[in-house]
């Protein structure tokens, strides 16, 4: 990292309790939060699930909101913009590459969003249960429905009582 030009956070401060030692130990003062080559892509994203209240009782919650927003693949071409003119601030000379490769990316990502859509249009509706609570941004974007999860709270193991309720 001391070396490194950029550095992406990609989980609603998931990484909080590892990341700033590591930026800290670094001692490159591009990576830290409000330079430009600090890109956390969560700036980018609408959070669901952000929790009113959090305390330890409801497990492991998240503040800012669900941070598994990368389960969405609709939302990698944002992300894909985002980076490129990130990219091309650090790298102006770079700038033709990195749209390029941004416009080859669009065109083969939008043909494979095309086609999950296609194949999982069947299962519009579907109602599933998740272990843990990591599938919400893609059961939103593809119409699943979840019912519940094998882990009662988030992070906690489920008790004996929750599995046979919810089998």
């Amino acid at each position: 990292m001391m070396k490194a030009d950029l550095l992406i956070a990609n989980g609603l401060e998931l990484e909080i309790g590892w990341l700033p030692l590591l930026i800290q130990g670094a001692r490159n003062p591009a990576l830290r939060e409000g330079h430009d080559g600090h890109l956390d892509f969560a700036d980018f994203i609408e959070p669901i699930e952000v929790p009113q209240h959090v305390d330890r009782s409801q497990g492991d919650v998240h503040p800012e909101g669900n941070p598994h927003y990368s389960v969405d693949p609709g939302l990698y071409p944002l992300l894909a913009e985002v980076l490129t003119a990130r990219l091309t601030t650090l790298d102006p000379e770079g700038r033709t590459h990195y749209e390029a490769a941004l416009a080859r990316f669009s065109r083969s990502w939008s043909a494979r969003l095309a086609d999950w859509e296609t194949r999982l249009a069947p299962l519009r509706g579907a109602r599933i249960v998740a272990y843990h609570k990591l599938w919400e941004y893609l059961a939103a974007r593809y119409g699943f429905e979840i019912v519940d999860y094998v882990e009662d709270r988030p992070g906690i193991p489920p008790s004996p009582r929750h599995v046979a309720k919810l089998t």
